[in-house]
């Protein structure tokens, strides 16, 4: 199964690029939209609980998400691969560009890859899917992991 969650706001680009990877690719999709379109043959709900978020998260194969720390960290915790399409000031997404320096931070984990259309979310969903490898990482790496990326902004 593939969750998708656009966060807390709704994020119309996104709902855009979940639609055209429904199309292209054969897993069960399920997305969290935050009140946005999607076509109706798509699995969807608006909104999840904290707890309801860490189970699909932690049940997916794969996760397609924005750039948001929440869903980055959950990711990481499970050993979740995850596809971000952050957010982007360029496009009125967001006030600045917070998500994609995060973002670009956390690609430097195996789990994490960025993706900004389609054709690239399903190449990524592709790579996965075929990887003879499961990506994991030690139970630990988490912790190193959030660390080195707080001792590079002291």
């Amino acid at each position: 199964m593939i969750f998708a969650t656009v966060g807390s706001s709704t994020f119309p680009r996104m709902m855009t690029l979940i639609s055209e990877v429904h199309d292209k690719v054969d897993d069960e999709l399920v997305v969290q939209t935050a009140g946005g379109d999607l076509d109706s043959d798509i699995s969807q709900v608006d909104y999840l609980g904290f707890s309801s978020f860490r189970v699909n998260i932690k049940e997916s194969d794969i996760v397609i998400g924005h750039g948001g720390v929440g869903t980055l960290i959950t990711c990481l915790e499970f050993n979740t691969p995850l596809v971000v399409i952050p957010r982007k000031e360029s496009l009125g997404e967001v006030i600045d560009n917070h998500q994609i320096k995060t973002v670009e931070k956390f690609e430097k984990n195996p789990l994490v890859s960025i993706a900004n259309d389609a054709e690239t979310v399903c190449n990524k969903i592709r790579e996965i899917n075929s990887s003879s490898q499961p990506i994991s990482s030690r139970p630990n790496e988490l912790g190193e992991f959030v660390n080195g990326l707080v001792n590079e902004y002291e």
